[in-house]
């Protein structure tokens, strides 16, 4: 398998489109991946009310908060 780094500078413009055929499976996993990070942040004592990983956000403040996504990209 070949890594190449030639989808970037191709399909770029595409990265932050919800429709894109190309990375459109990466923003409908958005909503679960909050699931996930909130469901940490309840165990640690936080004031979160989610119920449904397949929505949006759920009632944790995300105001001036920051979050550092350090997944492989692929």
């Amino acid at each position: 398998m070949v890594n190449d780094l030639s989808i970037y500078e191709n399909y770029g413009s595409e990265w932050w489109n919800p429709e894109s055929a190309r990375f459109r499976s990466l923003h409908t996993m958005t909503p679960f991946r909050l699931y996930l990070l909130e469901s940490f942040l309840a165990q640690d004592g936080h004031d979160v009310n989610r119920k449904d990983p397949r929505v949006g956000a759920g009632a944790y403040d995300w105001t001036d908060k920051h979050v550092a996504d350090l997944g492989c990209g692929g």
